[in-house]
Formats: structure tokens, C-alpha cells, sequence
């Protein structure tokens, strides 16, 4: 399993902590990788697939990150965390797993949560 962070929030650090911390509850490990800048994120997306990526990025340039990144990765489960709720209608078009405005530990764990990753069914048996 693979999980990529997409943000250019000055508190990008604190949001893999967020998530880094609810895999820790539950048992899951995945491989993680987390991307600053838009197009080292979408050449990195090329001609492979992720199972989430988290993409934290505002406003319309947040929306054609994750409109390319659908396109590229149709299998991934996607979550944006935007600023602004105008969008929550494209979210929705695009079957995006988790749109919010928030950053907060508890929306990060509601957007994992959507994602799959509960406590109590994930169990880390190491490589098969």
C-alpha cells in the first residue's frame, strides 16, 4: 500500500504527522511519500498506481492537481483538503473519497477512515 502527500500548506508537516499517527493506531504501514511541488508531484504520478494520495492545495490549482492526479491514477482513493467549500460540488463529480476544509487530526482520521484504513480491520503481516 501506498500513501502520497501533495501539499504546498506551510503546515504540510503537521498533516503527514496526522496521518503517520492514525496508520501507528492501526497497525498500518504504508509506503509514504510527500511531494511539495505540483509538477515533481504530477511527473512523479506518471506510469504508476497510488492507493491514497492526500492532496492539501487551495483554490483552482488545487482542483486541477486533483483533476490530473484521477486522470493518472483512476484506482486511488483520493482526498483534498482545500480552503474553500466552493468546492465540495467537484469533489463529488470526480468521486473524490474525501473532500474537506479542515486539517485537523480528527479530519484527517475521517478522511483515512473513508479511505479503508479502520483499527480494527487492518493488521501489518510484513511483506508476503
Amino acid at each position: 500500500m501506498n500513501f502520497v502527500l501533495c501539499s504546498n500548506f506551510d503546515d504540510a508537516d503537521e498533516i503527514l504527522q496526522h496521518a503517520t499517527q492514525y496508520f501507528d493506531q492501526c497497525h498500518f504501514y504504508p509506503k509514504v511519500e510527500v511531494f511539495r511541488e505540483k509538477q515533481e508531484f504530477l511527473t512523479g504520478m506518471e506510469n504508476r498506481q497510488e492507493d491514497i494520495i492526500l492532496i492539501a492545495w487551495s483554490k483552482a490549482k488545487g482542483m486541477e492537481i486533483v483533476r490530473q492526479a484521477a486522470e493518472k491514477n483512476k484506482q486511488a482513493k483520493i482526498i483534498w483538503i482545500s480552503d474553500d467549500e466552493d468546492f465540495v460540488r467537484f469533489a463529488r463529480e470526480h468521486n473524490l473519497c474525501y473532500f474537506t476544509v479542515n486539517h485537523d487530526g480528527e479530519a484527517i482520521k475521517n478522511a483515512l477512515e473513508a479511505c479503508g484504513i479502520i483499527p480494527s480491520e487492518n493488521y501489518y503481516c510484513g511483506d508476503l
